[in-house]
């Protein structure tokens, strides 16, 4: 395990932990130039945001990892959501302009260690993961409801 302590998150940072975790990810440009990672696990792509630059402007206190799936056909994507918000703990699942949008926030500020950044991303990962069967089970579901 690592002792190496952070007192705020880098998108390179995070970019060259995830690397070495085995995942492909690329550093992209957000909306007013913020820094957004952009990868994979389980087929579903992902982004992570950084929200709040630290005070001493060398980093970000948070950041948001955030998937989004279009909502499948026939189904409520809001009886998704809350069946989803219902069971699961950590990710929040919510509905957005006809897509279901999985997040999960990761706070730096006060300072973390790199074993816990590389837990957060196991989480997420653990989370995809799961969403991946349950969409398959909605959508069987919507087309069930459809046929009868």
């Amino acid at each position: 395990m690592s002792a190496t302590t952070f007192r705020c998150v880098t998108p390179e940072i995070l970019c060259d932990l995830m690397r070495t975790m085995g995942y492909a990810v690329d550093i992209a440009t957000g909306q007013g130039d913020a820094p957004i990672l952009r990868a994979a696990t389980s087929g579903i792509t992902f982004d992570i945001r950084f929200l709040n630059p630290a005070k001493d402007g060398k980093g970000y206190a948070d950041m948001s990892f955030f998937a989004a799936v279009a909502a499948p056909e026939g189904k409520s994507p809001l009886e998704m959501a809350n069946r989803w918000n219902a069971r699961m703990r950590f990710g929040r699942l919510h509905v957005a302009s006809g897509y279901l949008v999985l997040s999960m926030d990761v706070i730096a500020l006060g300072g973390i260690q790199q074993d816990y950044l590389v837990t957060q991303i196991e989480v997420w990962d653990r989370l995809l993961q799961q969403f991946r069967p349950f969409l398959r089970d909605a959508i069987g579901q919507a087309g069930a409801a459809s046929a009868a």
